[in-house]
């Protein structure tokens, strides 16, 4: 829902929308079915598409070797502990149930397994074969290499059960590679013409790729061939150790080479930081460049409507989960399909939480029947479950807002952790951090709190976040939050002003 233009469609209106047939999906030519894009700036860092799978997503040993990442291993079972006093963990059942190859879940709907299991992707990703017809529509793709190859299989074992000769079209949810990896493959083998339908990528996502272009620093990361010198395929994302022969000097770069924050890197990485996000990166682009220049693209909107026998989608921009992130409403079965924002099993990874939140509202509104969720079993009870998740995150919310109002004066988000995640074990207190920075980040966009940098003991001074700033890697170490019922109780510097105008210390 694109909140900066004011052009989408709040409500949906299935039956005043546009219809999607066959006659519309042409090829992208010169000019033609350019993205469009949103008048409330590009002042973001992206930078990682993958943000969340940096810590076990390879070809084999998908779990890091860190203390702080034993919660992802399959084996044992054990929760991860990172819950907030009072609170209890959000489950769906103990332990998720497992998934055939593929399965019929409604006459219309057939899910294939992706083939790619995991504690985050759970069973693999769900990709679905949609319709009635002889040609289906495919939401998702799976993964490029990691149980690509059966999940080819289970697809044409199950067309081939259902008399399916091809593919009407393959819609991709979000830009994650569990979800796009495998399109390449799959127009290798239905058609190259096959149309692949997708959100727009926001121009941000390639920062990186342009900031490292245009400072020369393309040579150090990647090969003559386009290859990279690393590769993440050790299953230790942040923590493994990345090979000295790919830790080139970069000339010029006095930041870089000492390990500080990289001062043009919107994201607030280091090199060895930004050498490590470098790969998923780059294969992002890669994959948005063929899509935009060389298969048969066509952007989706908000509010369009896909067509096939037996089946009509809606599709809808619903981030949170992800910025370019879209969930699709099945019309006749009154379901959704809802990506990676709601699972069949737990909770996902969430990079906006006020995005988020937002989308659970617009979701619950539609009144869905069932959940086609990206990952885990189909969910029988939608409604139901999508206001389980809001619950469960209004109180945490709760939470860390009572906390901010029982203080008058600002507190830093190390103290919230502190007093709210009080059996977290020690190894584990950066994801209670990056739960409680997230919150706090939300009420900063809904100006429940206002952030400061705290310059000296009892001396604050106002922090302008950027417009979009939940790409950051990290936040200043200074930086407190106070409720904005509490605004007046103490001295803050002002924001810059003219130097006609007054400077002293203002009481707010």
């Amino acid at each position: 829902m694109c909140r900066c233009c004011g052009c989408c469609v709040q409500e949906p209106l299935p039956d005043a929308l546009p219809r999607f047939d066959g006659s519309q999906f042409v090829r992208r030519g010169a000019g033609c079915l350019v993205a469009r894009a949103c008048a409330g700036g590009d002042d973001r860092g992206d930078t990682l598409p993958d943000a969340q799978k940096d810590t076990f997503e390879s070809r084999s040993g998908r779990w890091g070797e860190r203390k702080e990442d034993q919660f992802s291993r399959p084996s044992g079972g054990s929760q991860r502990d990172v819950i907030a006093r009072g609170m209890s963990r959000f489950e769906i059942g103990k332990v998720a149930p497992e998934q055939p190859p593929w399965e019929q879940l409604t006459p219309s709907v057939i899910c294939i397994l992706g083939f790619n299991p995991s504690p985050f992707t759970l069973n693999g990703t769900c990709c679905y074969l949609v319709g009635t017809g002889t040609q289906r529509l495919l939401i998702d793709a799976g993964e490029e290499s990691f149980g690509h190859a059966q999940f080819l299989d289970a697809l044409a074992g199950a067309m081939a059960a259902n008399g399916v000769e091809g593919l009407q079209a393959i819609l991709i949810t979000h830009l994650h590679g569990d979800h796009y990896g495998g399109v390449a493959g799959l127009l290798a083998k239905y058609g190259t013409d096959t149309p692949v339908l997708k959100l727009p990528n926001p121009v941000h996502f390639w920062t990186t790729i342009s900031a490292v272009r245009e400072r020369g620093l393309t040579q150090y990361l990647e090969r003559p061939d386009g290859s990279c010198f690393f590769v993440p395929n050790a299953g230790k994302g942040r923590g493994q150790n990345i090979p000295t022969e790919c830790m080139h000097a970069w000339p010029n770069e006095p930041e870089a080479e000492r390990g500080d924050m990289l001062p043009w890197d919107l994201a607030g990485r280091t090199k060895q930081e930004l050498v490590r996000d470098y790969w998923f990166v780059k294969r992002a682009h890669s994959f948005a460049h063929k899509l935009e220049h060389t298969w048969n693209y066509v952007p989706l909107t908000h509010g369009q409507v896909i067509a096939t026998e037996g089946a009509t989608l809606v599709a809808y921009e619903t981030p949170g989960h992800a910025e370019d992130h879209a969930s699709f409403y099945h019309q006749q079965e009154r379901s959704l399909f809802s990506g990676d924002h709601v699972l069949g099993f737990g909770t996902t990874f969430i990079h906006d939480l006020f995005d988020y939140m937002e989308t659970l509202e617009f979701m619950i509104k539609l009144k869905p029947v069932h959940l086609f969720p990206g990952h885990g079993p189909m969910i029988a009870d939608a409604t139901g479950l999508l206001d389980r998740y809001i619950t469960h995150r209004r109180a945490r919310e709760n939470q860390v807002e009572d906390l901010l109002l029982g203080s008058e004066l600002p507190i830093s988000s190390d103290a919230v952790v502190g007093a709210l995640y009080t059996g977290t074990p020690p190894e584990r207190m950066w994801m209670a951090r990056e739960n409680v920075q997230k919150v706090l980040r939300k009420f900063v966009r809904s100006n429940t709190v206002f952030a400061f940098l705290q310059t000296a003991p009892g001396a604050f001074e106002h922090h302008e976040f950027a417009q979009h700033f939940m790409n950051m890697r990290r936040l200043p170490s200074n930086l407190v939050w106070l409720h904005r019922s509490h605004i007046g109780r103490v001295e803050v510097a002002p924001r810059p002003v003219p130097t006609s105008q007054s400077s002293c210390a203002s009481k707010l």
